[in-house]
């Protein structure tokens, strides 16, 4: 939800939310909209969560 949201950066929340409501349906829809984020810019904050769904 939200609180997903929050660990992109402001900017890239804004390009991947649209992403993410489109896949949100299913559980896919996080896992691209992580991956979308991170080939967007990097952050401190989504390192740590890449590190967490790193595959």
């Amino acid at each position: 939800s939200a609180g997903t949201w929050s660990m992109c950066n402001d900017d890239v929340v804004t390009n991947c939310h649209e992403k993410t409501v489109l896949d949100k349906s299913s559980d896919s829809g996080y896992i691209l909209f992580y991956s979308v984020c991170k080939d967007r810019s990097p952050s401190p904050k989504r390192e740590r969560t890449d590190a967490a769904t790193a595959k």
